[in-house]
């Protein structure tokens, strides 16, 4: 008796191991003082490049072409890499084939083994629906995008990610993600995480934990970055939190976070946009606080900041003092392209990342 009450101690004590163990690195916490290289990036406009918007405006580099979305029609433009000449340009404001309401450029692509093109995607909010545009048939005048519209019924200003059955979103205030398995007709709504030891203005939270954000299917991950919180989450793909990299105290902002979006003049905003390359995390923090970013005068401090997959910083851009408010990577040739909507004339820039 005494042997199977030492066994049963034993277990019981392993398994409180355990979930102590799990608990622990679901909370996982990185402090980020400095990153170990920083660079000092003075980027040139490009003058090949004719791009003006009153909107948002998205950039996407996937092999030899640069994609620009802007917030009017034609909302479309592909460039080359390699000589910046224009190589088309498309879509109006419509509901028809290759029409748009309102388009957003996303980050993550695809391949067509068929014609070996690339694919870009782009979610129009105001449809619902998401579009893939095979590049090298749009550019040899072949077809138009491919229309889908979501197979869950929620609405959602944002579509992160679409893989295969896998999509992840974000509903209008009913958490920080929407989860959905196609294959399984599965939904899953994630709360507002992490949770901080104050507590966030109810009204505020959408805006707050309103993420950039990035998948890798095959690690696992998502990567999400909430705009008014200094920080880098990691979730698996069910999202469950499990790590975070903070390079700004939570608490900075702490009343301002607490009074709601009315106190919001002097909290930052931080990351808006991520873009993974060669296993890295490639992170656009505006580092600018709203009253000054509405204001969009004098000179600023906006970072490209770089992660691995780990949530460890690896180095740093400091983008002189333009305001830079969408980038993206072209690593074959080393260049960070950017839109800065303060310049008079080019507003593509274009960094050297060497």
């Amino acid at each position: 008796m005494y042997i199977y009450k030492q066994i049963i101690y034993y277990l019981i004590n392993i398994n409180l191991v355990i979930v102590l163990s799990l608990f622990l690195l679901n909370c996982e916490n990185k402090y980020i003082n400095k990153f170990p290289e920083v660079h000092q990036s003075i980027g040139k406009p490009i003058e090949n490049i004719t791009m003006f918007s009153k909107g948002n405006v998205g950039l996407c580099v996937v092999d030899t072409f640069l994609v620009i979305q802007k917030g009017e029609e034609k909302f479309i433009q592909i460039y080359s890499t390699n000589s910046h000449e224009l190589l088309i340009e498309f879509g109006l404001e419509g509901r028809g084939p290759g029409e748009f309401m309102g388009p957003s450029l996303k980050k993550f692509t695809g391949y067509d083994k068929e014609n070996e093109s690339p694919i870009v995607y782009v979610f129009d909010f105001k449809r619902q629906m998401l579009n893939s545009i095979n590049i090298l048939k749009i550019v040899n005048g072949i077809g138009s995008p491919k229309q889908e519209s979501l197979p869950f019924s929620n609405f959602v200003p944002f579509l992160y990610y679409k893989q295969k059955d896998y999509y992840l979103a974000s509903t209008t205030g009913q958490g920080r993600f929407l989860i959905y398995d196609a294959k399984n007709s599965n939904k899953n709504i994630i709360p507002y995480l992490p949770n901080l030891d104050f507590t966030i203005h109810e009204q505020s939270m959408k805006t707050v934990y309103r993420s950039a954000v990035s998948v890798d299917l095959e690690k696992g991950l998502i990567a999400a970055a909430p705009l008014f919180l200094g920080e880098l989450n990691f979730f698996d793909l069910k999202g469950n939190l499990i790590r975070s990299s903070i390079f700004e105290p939570r608490d900075k902002f702490k009343e301002e976070l607490k009074a709601g979006e009315s106190s919001f003049e002097n909290i930052k905003y931080y990351i808006e946009d991520l873009d993974v390359k060669n296993e890295l995390i490639y992170a656009l923090n505006y580092n600018t606080s709203v009253n000054k970013f509405s204001k969009k005068t004098g000179s600023f401090n906006v970072k490209v900041q770089v992660f691995d997959w780990k949530g460890q910083p690896i180095k740093e851009y400091h983008m002189g003092d333009r305001l830079i408010t969408s980038f993206a990577i072209d690593s074959n040739h080393k260049k960070i392209y950017a839109y800065s909507p303060t310049e008079r004339e080019h507003t593509i820039i274009k960094y050297d990342m060497n």
